[in-house]
């Protein structure tokens, strides 16, 4: 029988996943952003390292190899 919360968990950590992929820099610009506050340098002047962005990418990669996972095993079962 399908398991039809694995099924859904699953399509929703590849919807982050890939939105995290796509999106990475904009995510990693918008962490960068934040953590300038209180400091003196204007949030237009911040940008992530090109190390940070791949790291978003690699996680958020990682995310969906988890979620095609799990509805895999949802359909196993």
């Amino acid at each position: 029988m399908i398991e039809i919360t694995g099924l859904l968990l699953g399509g929703a950590l590849i919807g982050l996943g890939l939105f995290g992929m796509r999106y990475a820099y904009q995510l990693t610009r918008f962490g960068e952003q934040i953590d300038a506050i209180g400091s003196k340098q204007r949030f237009s002047d911040v940008e992530p390292a090109e190390w940070n962005v791949s790291l978003s990418r690699a996680l958020s990669l990682i995310v969906v190899l988890t979620g095609i996972v799990i509805i895999i095993l949802a359909l196993i079962d």
